[in-house]
């Protein structure tokens, strides 16, 4: 069921048009174990602090018409994110990344990495489904 949300999320940041792909824990469960971790509490998408900007509120009500989860939103502009909590407390988050004025890295709070993390995408078959992940 967690990963089928999750492809519900992909698919409507598609149809946004909004450029994602997921990251973190998500992104080694998909390479490590082609799923999910089993433990794992969320699953990570990244996405462009600009599209977070002039889309958050598009995407808050495609959240909410989809009746995924629980939408919550940090408006922050150090930790921008938008979170959908489904009952049993496993969570999505949509991260927005900046870029460096060199365009080299991108960053958000906590976290730095080369912008082609963000800008060079591939696509990964888990299970029956097909998700955006970093390229390489």
């Amino acid at each position: 069921m967690r990963l089928y949300y999750l492809k519900e999320i992909s698919l409507i940041l598609d149809e946004l048009k909004i450029k994602h792909a997921i990251f973190d824990g998500a992104l080694l469960g998909f390479i490590r174990e082609k799923d999910l971790i089993e433990w794992d509490w969320d699953a990570e998408i990244s996405i462009k602090y600009n599209d977070f900007k002039n889309y958050k509120l598009k995407i808050i009500e495609q959240m909410e018409k989809a009746s995924i989860g629980k939408v919550t939103l940090n408006n922050s502009y150090s930790n921008p994110k938008i979170n959908i909590i489904l009952n049993n407390n496993y969570k999505y988050t949509i991260q927005a990344f900046h870029y460096t004025k060199d365009n080299e890295y991108i960053y958000r709070k906590l976290y730095k990495y080369p912008a082609r993390f963000l800008n060079e995408i591939e696509n990964i078959t888990i299970k029956q489904y097909e998700f955006p992940i970093p390229k390489n």
